[in-house]
């Protein structure tokens, strides 16, 4: 299986005496976008562009949850230690050390209740193969509704952020109808 960034950040950077875990330079899974970015990105999908999803790489579901999961356990472990020890640990840290056994619940129902075969079964991209159309509109619905975070958080207009909630809730429901769709 190959190591992600994080692993090899995580397991590059030079440990310092007392320090538990190591800085990260980059965001665990991928780049965060500008609200700019996430325009243009939504106008070319309304256009039908060949749009292509920038740093996704296709990934096998149970290795990637497996992984996931010592990862976690790992975080949790050594927050676990440093607050032990007396050390000042983050609000981040202090949060997972409360809700861990509720994150490793739901890692459990995963591994127990999702097919081996669901991410295999779900359409791709006519562009894609390897990426479910499914997974590109969710991902589409998660940046509008960043995009209308950030509007209601700078500049505050009703107007454009109930048509940024609107075209949000269109894709969701299209996300729902094919769901119906395919369940029914």
């Amino acid at each position: 299986m190959p190591a992600l960034s994080f692993i090899q950040a995580f397991s590059s950077q030079k440990k310092t005496a007392g320090q538990v875990l190591s800085p990260q330079p980059n965001p665990i899974r991928a780049h965060y976008k500008s609200i700019d970015d996430l325009r243009e990105l939504g106008a070319r999908v309304a256009k039908g562009e060949d749009v292509r999803l920038p740093d996704y790489d296709p990934i096998v579901f149970e290795e990637r949850t497996v992984e996931n999961a010592r990862l976690i356990l790992h975080s949790y472990r050594s927050s676990d230690a440093a607050a032990r020890k007396g050390e000042t640990i983050t609000p981040a840290a202090q949060w997972l050390l409360d809700n861990y056994y509720l994150v490793d619940q739901n890692i459990q129902q995963v591994e127990r209740d999702l097919p081996r075969k669901f991410f295999r079964q779900l359409p791709p991209l006519a562009n894609q193969p390897s990426i479910p159309r499914v997974m590109a509109l969710a991902w589409l619905y998660v940046g509008l509704r960043i995009v209308h975070s950030l509007v209601q958080a700078t500049v505050n207009v009703i107007v454009l952020r109930f048509a940024i909630f609107v075209v949000a809730s269109l894709v969701l429901l299209v996300m729902a109808i094919r769901a119906a769709l395919v369940v029914f």
